[in-house]
């Protein structure tokens, strides 16, 4: 209950976590950055994500995460990975997408949507996601990007309508859907380090 999408550039994904007909979190994150600097998106019981994530890290030779289980990898070079639950690693082409909201992020990115927007338009559609949405990008395609870029990164507030160029604090994050943030019109991750006394390093 879920939605990935991946355009080449960026993995999106919500944050919902739901379970006997609750919802029992809307921001954890499941895109996450590899020690590599891949980017990878992850699907299914979120309770076996950190073993894919050391599989995918080299940490463990084998896994076995249950059939409802899938993962988009994205590299530097562009190219996407599908992964199921064995391990099992295949390149698929892009626009590309995974999990129960799946068929509304593709037709949306095929309409010209980034993965952002596509997660964004799911949510609306699919009860099985919502809550935080991330966008993250591998490490050498980020480096690469200019300042104008940079600048267009925002946060899409798809419950009120707004739309502003104000980039999540968070150092991998380049775009978030986070209500709160557009509630108040500001990064609330931002907010929450100075309370408790983060440094500059998000």
């Amino acid at each position: 209950m879920t939605t990935i999408a991946c355009d080449g550039k960026h993995i999106a994904g919500d944050g919902l976590v739901t379970g006997d007909g609750m919802i029992h979190c809307d921001n954890f994150q499941k895109v996450v950055r590899l020690d590599d600097g891949r980017v990878a998106g992850f699907t299914g019981t979120i309770w076996v994500q950190n073993e894919a994530v050391d599989f995918l890290n080299g940490k463990c030779t084998s896994i076995d995460l249950g059939d409802n289980f899938e993962a988009l990898i994205l590299g530097a070079d562009g190219v996407c990975r599908s992964m199921e639950g064995k391990g099992r690693i295949a390149i698929v082409p892009t626009p590309a997408v995974a999990g129960s909201g799946g068929a509304y992020a593709l037709a949306a990115m095929k309409l010209g949507k980034g993965p952002l927007e596509a997660v964004c338009l799911a949510s609306d559609l699919d009860t099985g996601t919502g809550g935080q949405i991330v966008s993250m990008t591998p490490d050498s395609i980020g480096d690469e990007m200019t300042e104008a870029e940079q600048e267009r990164a925002r946060i899409v507030n798809r419950r009120f309508g707004k739309r502003f160029s104000k980039p999540c604090a968070r150092k991998d994050v380049l775009e978030c859907a986070y209500w709160e943030c557009q509630v108040h019109n500001m990064c609330q991750y931002a907010i929450e380090r100075n309370e408790h006394g983060g440094g500059d390093e998000l």
